[in-house]
């Protein structure tokens, strides 16, 4: 099993960070639709529709500020400033982005419930302990998911 993890030396280097434009009509629409759930001054980076054949569904947008992820009528999110640490682990037909959340920012009783259900209904995000497991995230965006992630969590102003 690969596992890619959070290279916490490159935090001080400083490197610019960009990602192309989303250009793609699906991923467009999918934005389209969470637009009045982001701030102002939030700008989606990059967008994953996760693999229903898996049985999991929703798709997870990495913006400047944060990870959001949607399952059919819901939209929830973490600030990278929540999360601690990021790890993207390789499984047989696609990856698993595992989030760990900082100390003191576990997710509230209420969104810990609502995670839970959503995972029972749509296999959103296991938690266990202070890790949440997103599954189902195709090969070909797995590592470009990662590395957004990781870039967000770096620049984190804690």
């Amino acid at each position: 099993m690969e596992v890619l993890k959070m290279d916490k030396e490159k935090k001080s280097e400083k490197k610019p960070f960009s990602v192309p434009e989303i250009t793609d009509k699906e991923e467009l629409a999918e934005i389209e639709k969470i637009a009045s759930s982001l701030d102002n001054d939030e700008k989606v980076l990059f967008v994953v529709k996760r693999m229903p054949e898996l049985s999991v569904s929703g798709v997870i947008f990495a913006t400047n500020k944060r990870i959001i992820m949607t399952s059919p009528g819901m939209v929830y999110g973490f600030s990278y400033e929540q999360l601690a640490d990021v790890k993207l682990t390789m499984e047989s037909y696609s990856y698993t982005l595992v989030i760990k959340i900082r100390n003191g920012s576990y997710p509230d009783q209420t969104t810990l419930a609502l995670t839970k259900k959503m995972t029972e209904i749509h296999g959103t995000v296991e938690w266990k302990e202070d890790k949440g497991f997103i599954k189902g995230i195709p090969r070909n965006k797995g590592e470009s998911l990662f590395k957004v992630v990781q870039y967000g969590i770096s620049e984190a102003k804690i």
